[in-house]
C-alpha cells in the first residue's frame, strides 16, 4: 500500500485502525473529517494540510482525485505535513506527555 500516491482512509466503528501508518507514509490520505478522537488527537488534523477531506458520503472522491492528480506539488506538501504531524509520536518523552494530556482531557469530560 505504501507505494501508492493516494490512500483512502475509512472509519469503522470508531477510527481507521491503519490511520497512523497511512499518515506516516509518503502517500496522500483521502478521508472524511475524523469523528472520533484517540491518542492520535485526530481533531488536530487539518483538512488540506494533513489530508484531503472527503464528504461523509464520499460523493466527491472522484473530484478530489482529479484535483490531487492535477496538483502534485500541493500533494507532496500534504503528505510531508502528515509525516511531520506523526513525528511527534516517535519521541517517547513527548508521547508520555501526550498520554497524560489525553487522560486529563478524558477525565474532564466524564467528570
Amino acid at each position: 500500500m505504501r507505494r501508492y500516491k493516494f490512500i483512502l482512509s475509512i472509519e469503522g466503528n470508531d477510527k481507521d485502525s491503519g490511520l497512523q501508518w497511512k499518515l506516516n507514509s509518503n502517500s496522500v490520505v483521502f478521508m472524511v473529517k475524523p469523528r472520533t478522537n484517540t491518542w492520535l488527537m485526530e481533531q488536530r488534523l487539518v483538512p488540506g494540510e494533513h489530508f484531503v477531506e472527503l464528504k461523509d458520503d464520499f460523493s466527491d472522491l472522484y473530484e478530489k482525485y482529479i484535483w490531487a492528480r492535477s496538483n502534485p506539488g500541493r500533494c507532496k506538501e500534504i503528505s510531508k505535513n502528515a509525516r511531520n504531524y506523526m513525528s511527534q509520536f516517535s519521541n517517547a518523552e513527548h508521547e508520555y506527555k501526550l498520554e497524560d494530556d489525553v487522560l486529563e482531557e478524558y477525565f474532564k469530560r466524564i467528570g
